[in-house]
């Protein structure tokens, strides 16, 4: 951020910038937690009240949370002043189906999702401490030494590709026009279900 090449009204401009960013994104965290835990909003109770008892109330926050991620996503794309850069994320086609089973089984041991832990921490509830616990030390576990070149290695030889690309929305149309999509599609889905 500073530089010998800027002046010092040009460092407390960018100073400057930076406190509201970060006063933003506060804002921004502690409105969501406050949404999470006030609505009760986990995607994990979302689905299994869907699922099991057949009650979709709780299932609408999905296409709405989708909805203001693509719109959110969109809007930091055109942003001018940022470089916005949005790479399709790898994914293998042997890795992601044990990942989202081994997902699964922590959500039931959690009590919840990442989202419902965070708002059940915050609460005062150590079961979810200790979630949340394991969700650092997993994420650390997978990021760091030789574990992740393991990783690395493996998911290298088992990527799933389209003509050496990995696939993307944007191959088919502009984002604009799936964000459109994406936004009418979860306002249809939340007024007709």
């Amino acid at each position: 951020l500073y530089s010998t090449n800027h002046s010092n009204d040009e460092n407390v401009i960018l100073t400057s910038i930076l406190v509201i960013q970060y006063a933003i994104a506060l804002c921004i965290g502690l409105s969501t937690g406050l949404v999470l835990q006030r609505g009760r909003v986990c995607t994990n109770s979302a689905f299994r009240n869907l699922l099991l008892i057949k009650n979709g109330e709780l299932s609408t926050i999905i296409p709405v949370a989708v909805a203001v991620t693509v719109a959110g996503y969109f809007i930091l794309s055109v942003m001018p002043g940022y470089e916005f850069i949005s790479n399709p994320i790898h994914f293998s086609y042997v890795f992601l189906p044990i990942g989202a089973f081994i997902f699964g089984l922590g959500t039931v041991f959690a009590g919840g999702c990442a989202g419902g832990v965070c708002y059940r921490v915050g609460e005062g509830n150590i079961k979810s401490l200790i979630a949340l616990l394991g969700f650092i030390s997993g994420i650390g576990f997978l990021a760091a030494g030789i574990v992740a070149e393991v990783f690395q290695y493996l998911n290298s030889i088992s990527l799933f590709l389209i003509n050496n690309q990995t696939p993307s929305l944007e191959q088919f149309a502009p984002r604009s026009v799936w964000t459109i999509i994406i936004i009418l599609g979860s306002c249809l889905l939340v007024y007709f279900f």
